[in-house]
């Protein structure tokens, strides 16, 4: 059987969005079960559809709930679901509160390809990844 790993991408800038989707779409072992552009909108996709969901790749940023709160949120009523913070912020308190909202990886958006797939791959095995 082969690996698939099901993302949900939540960003609140569509370019962003579009690109990860661009990138993600190349790799086999990938797959784009929604996206998103705020924190209540990736609570409300992970509560009221019937998607089967691996990994949220996390805006820490985004209006109406930011990603710390969403994840926050998530590790609560989604326990199977794991949060994988891509954002601009690289300063350690940003890092820290990520993780005590439960995520499992924080990755800077100034990353390469190569390193997000490697971040993926971490985080949907259960360990922890960061690098900022």
């Amino acid at each position: 059987m082969e690996l698939l790993i099901k993302l949900l991408i939540a960003d609140d800038h569509e370019m962003i969005r579009d690109a990860l989707k661009a990138l993600l779409l190349k790799i086999n072992f990938v797959e784009i079960e929604a996206e998103a552009s705020t924190g209540k909108e990736v609570l409300a996709i992970l509560d009221n559809n019937n998607i089967d969901c691996d990994i949220v790749l996390m805006d820490i940023s985004m209006p109406e709930m930011n990603g710390i709160e969403a994840t926050r949120l998530i590790s609560k009523n989604h326990p199977s679901v794991k949060v994988l913070a891509l954002t601009m912020y690289e300063e350690k308190d940003y890092v820290d509160e990520m993780f005590r909202a439960g995520a499992l990886g924080f990755l800077s958006k100034l990353t390469t390809q190569k390193t997000l797939l490697r971040a993926i791959q971490t985080v949907y095995e259960g360990n922890i990844f960061i690098e900022y």
